[in-house]
């Protein structure tokens, strides 16, 4: 645990069944894609958090950014 008290906590997940990809739900990355752009973030810090892949991160970021100029 980090003895800093603005670093973001630590989240982890332990998968117990068969299944062994996480799903998440759209609300889910849309949090996470806003929490890289946070101030002081990185998209590789986030997804090392939430024990993701970063560029499964940025291609969240590219579909969430391609929808948003698609409805303007």
């Amino acid at each position: 645990m980090s003895s800093d008290p603005t670093a973001p906590p630590v989240h982890g997940e332990i998968l117990t069944g068969v299944q062994r990809r996480r799903r998440w739900s759209t609300t889910e990355k849309i949090r996470l894609v806003e929490e890289s752009q946070q101030p002081g973030s990185s998209v590789s810090f986030v997804a090392c958090c939430y024990g993701i892949s970063p560029s499964l991160l940025f291609s969240w970021k590219r579909r969430i950014e391609r929808r948003m100029a698609g409805s303007s």
